[in-house]
């Protein structure tokens, strides 16, 4: 199975959160996650922007960015482009 993760599920695997337990274990049982290209930008716009928000956070904000940086090239990154849709249900 391919999991896909929009940028909301995907700060998910690096900052605790509601779910994150849920995601980690779907995560685990997955072939592959894919992620779309935007998603990079996306993420450390949140994370930043948790960082700012929240300054006790700071050192553990710059663990997952670390962490998002380390893990990017092991997911399967979409490119944005017409054809790429998104059905939500």
């Amino acid at each position: 199975m391919i999991l896909f993760c929009d940028t909301s599920a995907l700060i998910k695997l690096y900052i605790a959160e509601e779910y994150s337990a849920l995601l980690e274990t779907e995560v685990a049982k997955a072939d592959a996650v894919a992620v779309c290209r935007i998603a990079w930008v996306e993420a450390r716009a949140a994370l930043s922007r948790r960082a700012r928000e929240v300054r006790e956070d700071v050192a553990l904000i710059e663990q997952a960015k670390a962490a998002l940086a380390r893990d990017w090239p092991s997911y399967v990154v979409l490119e944005v482009s017409q054809p790429l849709r998104v059905i939500s249900c």
